[in-house]
């Protein structure tokens, strides 16, 4: 599994795009921005390794819970 923290909305936006071109879709979400932990989201495409999505950003967290 590939894991990649995002902070900002411009690394987000940039990552969305290659994720949704190549068909990944979010499949489970854990914690929040606010915890330490911050959120985690794990997109996945059938056959393919999962990524891991981690962000202490309250504006990413918001833009990724509108993924399409």
């Amino acid at each position: 599994m590939k894991l990649i923290t995002i902070e900002t909305l411009e690394e987000w936006n940039k990552l969305a795009a290659r994720l949704h071109e190549r068909g990944y879709s979010p499949r489970s979400y854990q914690f929040g921005h606010w915890c330490e932990e911050g959120l985690h989201v794990w997109f996945g495409k059938p056959g393919k390794e999962d990524v891991e999505i981690v962000t202490h950003s309250e504006d990413v967290h918001r833009t990724i819970y509108k993924f399409e």
